[in-house]
């Protein structure tokens, strides 16, 4: 095969190059391109055995060029917030992402192909909580860094943006969930606005609800005001 042959041959000289001088960053850099490119090979064939032996290769010889391939600030919403920060109170596959506006088709594909080497369904990336992220007013200041990379940030709702993305719908998961972020902000020292949530409460009472979902909206304004 062709291919394995010039492989081999890089990967000798790569690895020539590092026993004369460990250090050497060309080496490194040459090793590190060579594994990613039989990385996309194996993503190609939907390998994912193979995919994730060359990553590590990739991680182990990379000096940066391949360690973020995402760009820009990433929101992640939804159910997907809470496990992040030690919550599992429900089981959820859905992970609801907003990209940065100027995000463009490779990025999200971009993104797919990284939650497919997690073992994720691709349909399981939803970004349609963007509409409704950058319905919020002023939502931008009430984001949370959890990660920072070369290129990406991954941020995450503050307390009082998550609730005020689920108040809308106010499903018993969302319930739940809103409750179990209340308690967490409480507990870590978190700022919650009470008065813009507990507003948007009342606005959708005064509009009337059916009897289910006012319950719920009920008990959510219960939590908001937090223990007497």
């Amino acid at each position: 095969n062709e291919f394995l042959d010039a492989f081999g041959a890089a990967h000798a000289a790569c690895t020539a190059g590092l026993a004369a001088d460990p250090g050497c960053r060309e080496a490194r850099a040459g090793l590190a391109a060579l594994y990613w490119d039989k990385f996309l090979e194996a993503e190609a064939a939907g390998d994912r055995d193979e995919q994730r032996i060359c990553r590590r290769f990739v991680e182990q010889w990379d000096d940066g060029a391949y360690a973020d391939r995402l760009r820009g600030d990433w929101v992640l919403m939804g159910g997907g917030v809470l496990p992040l920060l030690g919550v599992e109170h429900r089981v959820t596959v859905d992970i609801d992402v907003a990209g940065p506006g100027d995000a463009a088709m490779d990025q999200t594909l971009e993104l797919m192909g990284i939650a497919e080497e997690l073992g994720l369904p691709v349909e399981a990336i939803n970004q349609a909580g963007a509409f409704f992220l950058r319905r919020v007013r002023g939502w931008e200041r009430l984001l949370v860094e959890v990660h920072r990379g070369r290129n990406a940030r991954i941020l995450r709702p503050d307390a009082t943006l998550f609730v005020l993305l689920k108040v809308d719908r106010m499903t018993e998961s969302d319930l739940a969930d809103c409750v179990e972020m209340l308690r967490l902000a409480r507990g870590g020292g978190e700022r919650v606005d009470r008065r813009r949530v507990l507003g948007a409460i009342d606005r959708l009472l005064a509009v009337g609800v059916p009897l289910p979902r006012r319950r719920r909206l009920e008990a959510l304004s219960r939590e908001v005001r937090g223990p007497r």
